[in-house]
């Protein structure tokens, strides 16, 4: 369902955000994606109704949803860096971040840097570039839960990377500055350094490399 055209990373988390300049309705926002994603799907289902078998496709249907927030928390929880706990209690926690970050619009690779590792990171987060945010008002229902969770991957914590000051950022600003030098002159050497960057920070996270 993934459209090869205009997208763009997530600055913070908004529902609402369209990446397509032409989506005035804000049909593909980054909130409606599942929506439209299981619209697809139904779609589809229709169509192959006319030869395949109508109870099985209702079947695999019925369990879009669950199966989306499943996959959501699994890849939330990894991307954090924390072990998972109950269903209810990973929930509470995923929900929680959503609405915090929603809220303060902290920026959302920021987020996962400065708190990678939940209860081990909390030194970490509260010295560095964000520290005053982390500890007004509005964190603080997040902060309680991130206090509770064990990190995934200790080992990883003490890497430079999470020891320097600023995540890798996908965000607009960062892969613009990628692309002007290929437009204007041909030269691929920051879009390479920037891949490269992302790349490592992938492996670091114990995701497949290439």
């Amino acid at each position: 369902s993934f459209d090869y055209g205009p997208f763009r990373f997530l600055p913070w988390l908004d529902p609402s955000f369209t990446a397509a300049y032409f989506d005035h309705g804000g049909l593909y926002a980054f909130g409606r994606q599942s929506s439209a994603v299981l619209w697809n799907l139904q779609q589809l289902a229709h169509a192959l109704a006319l030869v395949g078998d109508r109870a099985s496709l209702a079947r695999a249907l019925d369990g879009f949803e669950r199966e989306t927030q499943a996959a959501l928390r699994t890849r939330f929880l990894h991307r954090l860096g924390v072990e998972p706990q109950t269903e209810m209690s990973d929930h509470e926690l995923l929900d929680t971040a959503a609405q915090v970050l929603q809220l303060g619009q902290l920026p959302y690779d920021r987020f996962f840097f400065d708190w990678y590792g939940g209860a081990a990171a909390t030194t970490r987060a509260d010295e560095g570039r964000f520290g005053r945010l982390y500890r007004s008002a509005w964190f603080a229902p997040l902060w309680t839960l991130l206090l509770d969770r064990a990190p995934l991957r200790p080992s990883v914590l003490d890497d430079p990377y999470f020891v320097g000051d600023s995540p890798v950022s996908m965000c607009n600003d960062a892969t613009v500055g990628a692309w002007t030098p290929i437009a204007e002159q041909d030269d691929w050497s920051a879009f390479h350094v920037l891949i490269g960057r992302v790349r490592a920070l992938g492996v670091r996270l114990g995701n497949r490399p290439g």
